[in-house]
């Protein structure tokens, strides 16, 4: 697999940089508040997308700026998911790997989060494994990885079919 013309093992930091990944597990520091854990990732690659007004923007969009001073260990999985993704969000990377995104979201967040995904078509190339097909309905664009049994990738990319739009 080629990320950018090369394999990901041999991509720049720069390169690394253009990617916003959300693993299906969150990997958080639970001794910093909600607010050092976005904070981390652009100090340490010095990514020029850390603006403070934007990193607060991205809070509010998963609802969480009044409790960005609570530490990670004292919030709920839920709350440690969605700023898993305002972090993966918060640089505007190029591409974005997001497994599952909206897995254990509440029903209306987890609508603000794809109507905020449907309004990322700048150029942005998306990749993400929706749980489900009604998951899919939601998305007027995807893309979907899933393993195959031989140990392999099944994949899928372009628009949603007509038959699973709203």
């Amino acid at each position: 697999m080629a990320v950018f013309g090369a394999p990901p093992s041999r991509l720049d930091t720069a390169r690394r940089v253009s990617i916003g990944y959300l693993p299906q597990r969150p990997v958080l520091f639970e001794d910093l508040s909600l607010w050092q854990n976005l904070l981390f990732p652009r100090r340490s690659t010095a990514c020029a997308g850390g603006r403070r007004a934007r990193l607060l923007r991205q809070l509010e969009l998963v609802d969480l700026g009044e409790d960005r001073r609570k530490l990670v260990r004292n919030s709920s999985g839920g709350m440690q998911r969605r700023l898993a993704l305002a972090a993966t969000l918060a640089h505007r990377p190029p591409l974005l790997l997001l497994d599952e995104p909206t897995a254990g979201i509440d029903p209306i967040l987890r609508q603000r989060f794809w109507d905020h995904f449907r309004a990322l078509r700048d150029g942005a190339t998306r990749w993400w494994s929706p749980p489900s097909t009604s998951v899919r309905r939601r998305a007027a664009t995807w893309s979907a990885c899933s393993p195959r049994g031989d140990g392999g990738l099944r994949h899928a990319v372009g628009p949603a079919p007509r038959r699973l739009r709203r």
